[in-house]
């Protein structure tokens, strides 16, 4: 059964104190460590739900970005609370997973905000969640965007774009996926679905580089499976990862533990 009224009056209330005018910089630090962020876009909630014993197993703590939330089933929104409980986050990845820029090129970021975020927003609410976490669509942004959602969330994800145009070996070098606790809003993960085919060895020259300079790798995947499709990820290579990233003693961050 969906959250009682009480609790959307006091999330909705919440709202307005998302509005951060300010930037992060010159507030108080969240503490460096080695570390990375897993998360996990778009609606595959039972998908999620099941690897929910593999991510206690690794004391992984992620951040699940959900869209088409209107759509959710009771026993899905269940699900999201129980990994809510579990310790791990529940960020927003749009209304409808419309991609930003092709948005408003037809129409107008104005529009984005009022169709594709706030309505989203308080649907999530409705259910009983308050996100402070944003993911882009596609990996879809632009500075302007970014400056108005800022008002909104917390912290937002994007994708990177050298691995957009550059195979991702040697991840240690794909400088734009590493956050290094700068204060900064935006960050960007390093795609790790199947048809990406980054080696468990490639990433784990990102985790020891993470380590070493104390620095947080972000990752993004999206359908875990025991498959080879596209746009999903092997959970027996995933386990690989996670166990690499244990070995090495490196911090599980969900997306809004990176700033204050």
């Amino acid at each position: 059964m969906k959250s009682s009224l009480l609790r959307f009056l006091l999330v909705l209330s919440l709202f307005p104190v998302l509005r951060c005018t300010g930037d992060a910089r010159g507030m108080f630090k969240v503490a460096p460590a080695g570390g990375y962020a897993l998360t996990f876009d778009d609606d595959s909630i039972e998908a999620w739900y099941g690897i929910r014993d593999l991510l206690k197993k690794y004391q992984v703590r992620a951040t699940f970005f959900v869209t088409n939330v209107e759509q959710l089933s009771n026993s899905q929104i269940e699900m999201l609370f129980k990994l809510e409980f579990d310790g791990h986050e529940i960020g927003f990845h749009g209304r409808n997973h419309l991609e930003l820029n092709q948005y408003i090129r037809e129409n107008s970021l104005d529009d984005y905000i009022r169709t594709e975020v706030i309505p989203g927003y308080e649907e999530m609410v409705a259910d009983g969640f308050a996100p402070t976490s944003f993911a882009y669509p596609g990996g879809s942004r632009n500075k302007t965007a970014d400056e108005e959602l800022l008002k909104y969330f917390k912290i937002i994800r994007g994708v990177s774009e050298s691995q957009r145009h550059v195979p991702a070996h040697n991840v240690d070098k794909i400088d734009d996926v590493f956050y290094d606790f700068d204060g900064n809003r935006i960050v960007n993960g390093l795609g790790i679905d199947n048809h990406l085919a980054i080696s468990v060895d490639d990433l784990t020259t990102g985790f020891r580089r993470a380590l070493d300079r104390r620095e947080v790798l972000i990752l993004y995947a999206h359908k875990p499976s025991y498959g080879d499709s596209a746009y999903t990820i092997n959970i027996p290579y995933l386990e690989k990862i996670l166990k690499s990233a244990h070995e090495l003693g490196l911090r599980s961050f969900r997306i809004s533990d990176l700033v204050p």
